[in-house]
């Protein structure tokens, strides 16, 4: 088996994730569900970038000529899945400090009232 320089770059990328992933979990950033979801992810990456025939009958069964198209079409569902996901949860946030800031600019109206 040869590693290629895309492999190279593929697997520091997964390292380097891995390595912030576990920072970002240790400061508080989010909890043990999302830190075990992202190392399986970039886990996985890796590989998958070291044994890329592993994904063969999947290319064959998607009609995909080269197993990179197969990564790159994963990569960009994975992509807008994830924005649409931010989306969601930012469009969320919004709504909640809306309340919030009514709620208060409502109080201190109440209380310069008084």
């Amino acid at each position: 088996m040869e590693i290629v320089g895309i492999q190279i770059a593929s697997i520091a990328f997964s390292l380097c994730m891995i390595y912030l992933t576990y920072l970002y979990y240790k400061k508080g950033y989010f909890e043990l569900y999302s830190l075990l979801v992202w190392l399986v992810i970039f886990s996985s990456f890796m590989f998958f970038t070291l044994f890329p025939s592993l994904l063969s009958p999947f290319a064959e069964v998607l009609k995909v000529a080269r197993l990179f198209d197969l990564f790159v079409a994963i990569g960009i569902m994975l992509l807008i899945s994830l924005t649409y996901t931010n989306f969601i949860s930012i469009q969320g946030l919004k709504k909640k400090i809306e309340k919030i800031i009514q709620i208060s600019a409502l109080e201190n109206e109440s209380t310069k009232t008084k």
